[in-house]
């Protein structure tokens, strides 16, 4: 076979495509390149042992309040720290919104110089929106990328980058915050071994196992109204806030003291041209168009805020939340939860102590829970949303039959010989009276501690049709609270409320005894029967 010429070969169209061996960074392949040509190549981070990173975010508007959680900050991780602590672990938690990352910008900024090695910055958040997944691997590469170790030195495993990121911190003083941190693997890893060095976590719930790690857990709450309209004022100005104070107050209320809220609200004001704060507090005080008001688009709206607690939910737990939020109650105990599920008390207290440590549900202290106004108009949303139609009326009719059920067992128990109109035998024969057991509430004191969500549960059953009979036979039992307690107001609205039930009497809507009337003038001893 005759050889190729070597003249022949460079005018031939034969391309010698090969590459060998391990590339490391920019690598470029041609045969013939013709003319003047620019090559724009990413500058790659910062390789060796002198790098100091600077990532943690700044703040863009002036920080407000938290003076106390601040001092504790410094306490635990900064000049007042002890000295036995090498290592400073703080793990701050709460409602997505309440400004938990602001809190920690602003005290990484403050204490720049406790850190002179550098300021590490990974938000889980976002790591969990890439390709990668929120996976702790990837956050430590990430970190010893900031400490300037070269890509081609970094271990595969997880152990390994680990072992490495203690070597490269050791000997450093660092400042290492972790936003947005979902579970407590994520912030073990990371832990500086650098003396004098700190790790900042937040997170949407309380990582409670933590603090088997050292962490110092803090919770971090909406702002009361002072610190709301300071906010406000800072963003609006002083002369407008002044101008018409009541209707600021009235904005920080419907924001629930959130700071995202704030910030939204405050941000529509200063860029709708003719908007007032009487005008949007006037908007936002409609609760079906709440959420959409406080928005600026649909990536920086308080749905989206809310939508990061809400997308790590398991689903049955995601469920329970949706229901939870049409729930026409404010309060409500695990038995009216599971009501409203359709599903056992147990895995319900399971469900609710996980929405707790979510930060999407508060415990009042009394076996009850509650929403945050906005969280519960977000779990509302979601329901519209992801449950079948005919779910919300569903749901309704159980709870407005468990609660008449309780009512007419306690209006029993206090009064078993008063005239009732409705038969309730055969409800009542097949649920159990908590009032009749040892160690069971009081009936009365039931009644009062739940009298608002009853009078809540009528408001709402009175508009369906289909519960017109419940309506009236709740509001017949609800009566005997108020021979004993004087709520005039109330007592006169639940008769009016089951007045307007009217049904299950033949079309004939019932007329309470006439002892069972308010007294029309207001007098405070009620007359039973005689």
């Amino acid at each position: 076979m005759q050889s190729e010429e070597p003249g022949a070969r460079r005018e031939s169209t034969y391309v010698s495509n090969d590459l060998s061996g391990e590339v490391h960074g920019t690598s470029i392949q041609a045969q013939r390149i013709h003319g003047g040509i620019t090559f724009n190549v990413q500058a790659q981070p910062g390789v060796g042992p002198d790098i100091r990173p600077d990532e943690v975010p700044p703040l863009p508007f002036p920080f407000v309040n938290r003076s106390k959680r601040l001092a504790e900050l410094d306490a635990w991780l900064g000049t007042g720290r002890p000295r036995s602590v090498k290592v400073g672990f703080g793990a701050l938690y709460g409602m997505s919104g309440v400004g938990k990352t602001a809190l920690v910008s602003h005290w990484a900024d403050e204490k720049r110089e406790l850190f002179p090695d550098g300021q590490i910055y990974v938000d889980f958040a976002a790591l969990r929106e890439e390709p990668e997944g929120g996976d702790v691997s990837e956050a430590v590469r990430r970190c010893l990328r900031s400490l300037g170790v070269d890509e081609s030195t970094i271990p595969a495993s997880l152990a390994d980058r680990t072992r490495l990121f203690r070597s490269r911190s050791s000997g450093r003083r660092l400042l290492v915050v972790l936003d947005n941190v979902s579970q407590p693997a994520q912030a073990a890893s990371l832990i500086p071994k650098g003396e004098g060095s700190a790790l900042l976590v937040t997170s949407g719930g309380l990582l409670g196992e933590l603090a088997l790690d050292g962490a110092r857990l803090m919770p971090v709450r909406p702002l009361g109204r002072d610190s709301g309209l300071e906010l406000l004022t800072e963003r609006c100005g002083e002369e407008a806030v002044a101008a018409d104070r009541e209707s600021a107050e009235r904005l920080v209320e419907l924001c629930g003291g959130l700071p995202v809220a704030l910030h939204i609200v405050a941000a529509r004001l200063l860029t709708s041209p003719g908007l007032t704060p009487a005008a949007l507090a006037d908007e936002l005080a409609d609760e079906s168009g709440r959420l959409a008001g406080m928005s600026l688009g649909e990536e920086r709206s308080m749905s989206a805020v809310l939508d990061l607690g809400y997308r790590e939910l398991p689903p049955d737990t995601a469920r329970l939340y949706r229901l939870l939020g049409w729930l026409p109650s404010t309060t409500f105990d695990v038995g009216v939860a599971a009501v409203a599920a359709g599903i056992d008390t147990s895995s319900t207290g399971t469900m609710l102590r996980a929405l707790v440590s979510a930060s999407l549900l508060e415990s009042t202290g009394d076996g009850r829970h509650r929403f945050h106004d906005l969280v519960r108009l977000h779990a509302r949303e979601r329901a519209a949303a992801e449950e079948p139609a005919g779910e919300r009326l569903a749901l309704l009719g159980r709870v407005t039959t468990h609660y008449l059920a309780l009512t007419a067992l306690a209006d029993r128990s206090i009064r078993q010989d008063r005239l009732r109109i409705a038969d309730l035998t055969t409800l009542l024969s097949a649920a159990p009276d908590p009032f009749g057991t040892t160690g069971g509430p009081a009936p009365l004191d039931w009644l009062e501690a739940e009298h608002r969500n009853i009078l809540d549960v009528l408001r709402a059953a009175v508009r369906e049709e289909t519960l017109r009979t419940e309506v009236w036979q709740l509001a017949e039992a609800f009566t005997v609270l108020f021979f004993h307690h004087r709520h005039l107001g109330d007592w006169r609205e639940s008769l009016e409320l089951g007045a307007g039930g009217g049904g299950g009497t033949g079309g004939r809507r019932p007329r309470p005894p006439r002892w069972n009337r308010p007294p029309r003038h207001g007098c405070a001893v009620f007359c039973p029967a005689r």
